[in-house]
């Protein structure tokens, strides 16, 4: 009877263990929400295939405006390289590369930066500096000689 005790107990504790690691496991921290900018932008990294070296990211503008990237490529025993950065209009796909130091272990990860576009607007006209004087006399004005001399 001491025995059967034990088996239940050690049974639902083992139950309750179980129940209190799922529940644990679904209370994961939630994600922060992808920018303004990401929303709509589909984008994949690799490696070259006959490169190690060589990380490429691709990026298709799902949005409806121009979003610029570039690719981050981890290197193994180098500085990690940022690729160049591609601009893309709504509908339009582009690739951004670079390559690790030769020294490098090769390409760990492949990552991107995204960012929307700037807005550039006109800067309003403005009237311009008024002109210097072309002949500029030091001092304050009472100090100017007149052209005449008082001696």
């Amino acid at each position: 009877m001491n025995r059967r005790k034990n088996l239940v107990a050690a049974g639902l504790a083992a139950t309750v263990s179980a129940l209190a690691l799922t529940l644990a496991g679904s209370a994961v921290p939630a994600q922060a929400a992808p920018s303004a900018a990401a929303a709509g932008v589909d984008c994949d990294g690799w490696v070259h295939n006959n490169n190690p070296d060589h990380g490429i990211a691709g990026c298709s503008n799902n949005t409806d405006r121009t979003v610029t990237f570039r690719a981050e490529i981890v290197c193994g025993w180098a500085p990690d390289v940022s690729g160049q950065w591609v601009t893309l209009a709504p509908g339009q796909y582009g690739e951004s590369s670079g390559v690790c130091a030769i020294y490098s272990s090769g390409v760990g990860s492949v990552g991107w930066t995204i960012q929307q576009a700037l807005v550039r607007r006109p800067v309003p006209a403005t009237a311009p500096p008024p002109a210097p004087d072309p002949d500029p006399a030091p001092g304050p004005a009472s100090s100017r000689p007149t052209g005449s001399s008082p001696w």
